[in-house]
């Protein structure tokens, strides 16, 4: 038998959830009608360098001195690399700028069919490798400090280990290296696939391949996040972030044909980064050369990336000044959450402090 006082709660709880219903229903319809234009990439910058599509930004320092090596940000050529600066309070490019960096990005800008012919080799020996001497050339610096985000700081590995003279310190981030695991759809989805038949069809690997490939990996999370926005919907900050989030996973670009041949059969299906047999251009690109302190930063609960594909790149560099940070997170939060932009990257910019020579 349900008392007077038991009934009285069970309504007044159906009163606030249709009440909470309808506020979340109300904001709802506001955003479907007037869709927020929300704005990344806020930390002032400026392009400084060209290089065919390629750009060098430069971000205005917020501290009255600076360390004396500076931070080139080498993202993926998967998607755009703002996901480093989304939002402010959400931005590894903020944090590092707060902390005394002179912070440089790649943004590698949107391929085009005359692009699909060019292997890791003009992307590694000539795009990077020009804005490392751009970025020296702009600060007076000898050397820089790589971070390289996912394929990005694979990519990173590559430069240092053919460039070392170049490099003060190398950092990477849920950054793919052995195939010798166990987990991970991606890996054993790539492991066979005839990337060659892709590449062959399209030129370039489509954009749109790519984000439904990515999506397959979690086939349920597109209903996971209608349902966490739907809770999180009163929230203007968590709104915010979740529409900023949309935007960057949908901006996605086509990836240069060759570059992404050479990239997977390295990583994916040859494995020759760890048996230390990859070559570029027929020269080997020994990661042994990797001789200057080495930062390898891993998400706990990446997707894409699992951590045992990276966990160990450490022992097959050349590096004995070796850090290896986790975060409880994803591969987008290791750039974007409160507990990793607080933690992880509080840890990793006094690694990076303490090696970047004095502040100036």
């Amino acid at each position: 038998m349900v008392t007077l006082e038991e009934s009285i709660k069970i309504q007044k709880d159906i009163m606030d959830q249709a009440a909470d219903f309808m506020k979340k229903a109300s904001k709802g319809a506001k955003l479907m009608m007037q869709p927020p234009n929300v704005k990344v990439g806020q930390t002032p910058h400026e392009i400084v360098y060209r290089k065919h599509k390629a750009k060098l930004l430069r971000y205005a320092p917020m501290t009255e001195k600076v360390y004396e090596t500076p931070i080139l940000i080498t993202y993926a050529l998967v998607n755009k690399p703002y996901v480093m600066d989304l939002l402010p309070g959400r931005s590894v490019v903020e944090v590092l700028v707060k902390a005394g960096f002179q912070v440089f990005m790649l943004d590698w800008g949107e391929p085009t069919m005359n692009d699909s012919k060019k292997g890791l080799d003009v992307y590694l020996n000539t795009y990077i490798d020009k804005m490392v001497d751009k970025v020296c050339e702009l600060t007076g610096s000898e050397q820089v400090n790589l971070l390289g985000y996912c394929m990005g700081g694979t990519m990173a590995l590559m430069y240092t280990a053919m460039h070392p003279e170049k490099v003060k310190n190398v950092a990477t981030m849920a950054s793919p290296f052995s195939n010798e695991i166990k987990e991970g759809l991606l890996f054993e989805w790539t492991k066979d696939f005839p990337i060659e038949q892709l590449v062959e069809r399209y030129g370039n690997v489509p954009g749109w391949y790519l984000n439904m490939s990515f999506g397959l990996l979690k086939p349920l999370d597109k209903m996971d996040k209608n349902l966490n926005f739907y809770n999180g919907i009163l929230d203007d900050g968590f709104t915010e972030l979740f529409l900023a989030m949309e935007r960057w996973s949908a901006d996605s670009i086509d990836v240069p044909g060759q570059a992404y041949l050479e990239f997977v059969k390295a990583v994916f299906q040859e494995n020759t980064l760890v048996s230390n047999t990859f070559k570029i251009s027929g020269k080997q690109v020994d990661m042994k050369n990797i001789k200057c302190p080495y930062l390898n930063m891993v998400a706990l609960k990446d997707t894409l990336v699992p951590p045992d594909s990276s966990l160990e790149i450490g022992k097959y560099t050349g590096s004995e000044d070796y850090a290896l940070l986790t975060c409880d997170t994803g591969h987008i939060g290791l750039s974007v959450s409160g507990k990793a932009l607080k933690k992880t990257w509080g840890e990793a910019v006094k690694w990076l402090g303490e090696r970047s020579g004095g502040l100036k």
